[in-house]
């Protein structure tokens, strides 16, 4: 839970391999642990439904930290970051 409040709180600038790492872990460990739930027939819907439901937001979280860039370097020297003023709001304003 900490890790995901700081996550939240402060956004990383580059992915957070260690959460992505833990996130796989809970892949792996749901899907073990439906698989043997299954093959032992003592399973209720509920449980099968929160192993799906901890695969799915896992999954989700490491497609969503994947989509971050690998530094946090801009690509390039003439690339505007976040802070820069849009050049068209610079034109647009000077004109009239």
């Amino acid at each position: 839970m900490y890790a995901s409040l700081r996550v939240a709180y402060k956004f990383p600038e580059t992915p957070p391999f260690a959460l992505i790492l833990l996130a796989f872990v809970h892949v792996v460990a749901a899907g073990y642990d439906m698989a043997l739930g299954l093959m032992t027939k003592d399973t209720s819907v509920n449980a099968v439904f929160l192993n799906i439901l901890r695969i799915v937001v896992a999954v989700f979280y490491i497609w969503l930290a994947g989509t971050l860039p690998l530094q946090p370097i801009l690509p390039g020297k003439n690339v505007a970051g976040s802070k820069h003023v849009c050049l068209c709001v610079l034109n647009c304003s000077t004109s009239h």
